[in-house]
């Protein structure tokens, strides 16, 4: 098959997606949009002091979506008191997550212990019971009930539809911030492709939050300083990334459909479409040239390269930042899984919409295959020439 007829099926792959998920996902997204403005509107009748702003998040609302049960996220960005002036933020140097520490000046510094470090465990406790009790009492047309669990760093909200069908949304407090240089430890401006420059130039412009920080870090109990901890996320600063790069954005649409259907993000994998976009933000100059289908196989190579060299996929945006964090083993396992799926064509890909799990044992990539010196990478890795 010549290389254009592998990318006019790959095309065909995201259309017969949209074709069978489309509809149900832009119904749910109705009910999220209702129920988004009514928890906007309550909020303040629970918690009158802490000023909130909501915005959308996960595939569904990014065009990432690949099958009927797409992410739903609403970030609840905390804004009065919990703003960038009032705070120093500092890298913890024993986890390389981070730390907010109220300045010693204002008078009404909240949720803090004596140095006037903000105890995230804390926030994430208020925040997330005065949203719990938000929705409680909220009243949505159409709903039988509606099951509240408490996570790590958001509330898993389960909506029962009196048509017998469910709705998943996860609710996500973050403080955001709307600075760069504010915070320790990021890559510098000008290492950035220009692409994600101008970004965040137009993000600042617009007065919008280019980073957050989660209220908890994954494993917070294994650090001494767990509950004054603060993870951070670049998602809304990836989300207009995406929104302005759609063929990247497809590309990664594609890795996600084959995790989805290979089942990477089952154990012992656990694979998140967020490690790919990612590695795709990273390559963001490499992939931009491509094709569907090519850049589709490049963004795997990156992610194997990356895998295979470092042994992680790291957090880019922030120095000597892990964010997936796996035995070798595992590694290996991936690897092999990625070689696999190299070895298919676009049809065989496509074949993966019917169920169809195609079986290249443990075969992996020859050395001449898996490696070369990426031309213009941020950092220089082995991958695979496409």
């Amino acid at each position: 098959m010549a290389a254009s007829d592998e990318d006019v099926t790959a095309h065909r792959i995201l259309w017969e997606l949209d074709a069978s998920v489309s509809s149900s996902v832009n119904k749910t997204r109705k009910f999220v949009d209702e129920f988004k403005r009514n928890l906007e509107q309550d909020f303040p009748r629970i918690n009158s002091v802490i000023k909130v702003s909501l915005t959308h998040g996960g595939s569904a609302y990014e065009g990432l979506a690949v099958s009927e049960n797409a992410d739903f996220d609403i970030t609840v960005l905390l804004g009065d008191p919990f703003k960038l002036e009032n705070f120093h933020v500092e890298r913890d140097q024993k986890s390389d997550f981070f730390t907010l520490r109220w300045k010693s000046h204002l008078k009404n510094k909240i949720l803090c212990n004596r140095d006037y470090y903000l105890k995230a465990a804390d926030l994430r406790e208020k925040m997330l019971t005065d949203l719990h009790t938000t929705i409680d009492n909220m009243y949505l047309a159409s709903v039988k009930k509606i099951d509240i669990k408490h996570w790590l760093t958001s509330l898993a909200v389960e909506i029962h539809l009196l048509s017998g069908s469910k709705i998943s949304i996860d609710v996500v407090p973050q403080v955001a911030f709307r600075s760069w240089n504010q915070c320790p430890d990021l890559k510098q401006i000008s290492e950035l492709s220009r692409h994600q420059r101008q970004y965040i130039d137009k993000i600042n412009k617009n007065k919008s939050p280019v980073m957050c920080f989660a209220l908890a870090v994954p494993d917070k109990e294994n650090y001494s300083r767990g509950d004054f901890l603060f993870n951070i996320s670049f998602s809304l600063l990836e989300k207009e990334f995406f929104k302005a790069n759609t063929e990247i954005r497809d590309m990664v649409r594609l890795v996600k459909f084959v995790a989805d259907r290979r089942g990477w993000k089952e154990k012992p994998l656990k694979f998140k479409s967020y490690y790919a976009k990612r590695v795709a933000i990273k390559y963001d100059k490499q992939l931009k040239t491509k094709n569907l289908w090519d850049g589709f196989r490049a963004l795997l190579r990156f992610l194997r390269s990356d895998l295979d060299e470092i042994g992680t996929i790291d957090g880019f945006y922030v120095g000597n930042q892990v964010t997936y964090r796996k035995d070798r083993s595992v590694l290996d396992k991936f690897i092999r899984e990625i070689d696999s799926v190299l070895y298919m064509s676009a049809k065989e890909v496509k074949d993966l919409l019917n169920g169809n799990v195609y079986d290249f044992g443990s075969r992996a990539l020859s050395p001449e295959e898996a490696t070369f010196t990426t031309e213009g990478a941020e950092s220089t890795y082995s991958c695979i020439i496409i």
